[in-house]
């Protein structure tokens, strides 16, 4: 005996689409928080990348040569000129810190002769072109006396300066950054 089965196509039930629709919905939001926590993780990983090379490279480029000084030239709120030996050739040179009112910080680097007259330029480096240091009226360089009083008179501050706090601020996503370094003047 055959027997025949009819078998019914008829589609999907109701039941079944809610069910099929709700694992999609479940499904895709999922994948947009997976895709906002990669989106937000870009943007942080993006934040670091600015600060360390817009403030924590200029803090410790100008950190290790401040170090070194054995002599300080042209001290101001925004600009330091000061002369080392950095690699203790007998060769001095002389280096020069700004911020300038178009943003960037810069470092130039000079090689001296016997007199202490500049011979060439040996290095020029911006090291930052967010800085807002001029544009907030935020000093660069802030000097102090083995006393630890500020000095405020840059004439006094060759003389009497013992160490520095370097104050970089920059603008990121139109909010105002920071960071500042203490630095010793060890060779005076």
């Amino acid at each position: 005996m055959v027997s025949h089965t009819h078998i019914r196509d008829d589609g999907f039930s109701l039941t079944e689409l809610l069910v099929v629709l709700t694992l999609m919905g479940v499904l895709f939001a999922v994948s947009y928080g997976g895709i906002l926590a990669t989106y937000k993780g870009r943007e942080v990983s993006d934040r670091q990348a600015y600060f360390a090379s817009e403030i924590s490279t200029p803090l410790s480029v100008s950190e290790k040569i401040l170090t070194q000084a054995i002599s300080i030239e042209s001290p101001g709120d925004y600009t330091i000129t000061v002369l080392t030996d950095r690699d203790n050739d007998n060769v001095v040179e002389r280096h020069t810190f700004t911020a300038d009112a178009q943003g960037r910080f810069t470092e130039r680097v000079w090689l001296t002769d016997q007199f202490r007259n500049n011979t060439s330029l040996l290095d020029s480096n911006i090291w930052s072109t967010s800085n807002v240091n001029v544009a907030e009226g935020q000093e660069l360089f802030y000097y102090y006396d083995s006393a630890d009083q500020r000095i405020t008179n840059m004439a006094s501050v060759p003389a009497d300066a013992r160490y520095v706090i370097l104050n970089i601020s920059v603008e990121y996503d139109e909010d105002i950054f920071g960071d500042s370094r203490t630095v010793l003047f060890r060779n005076r």
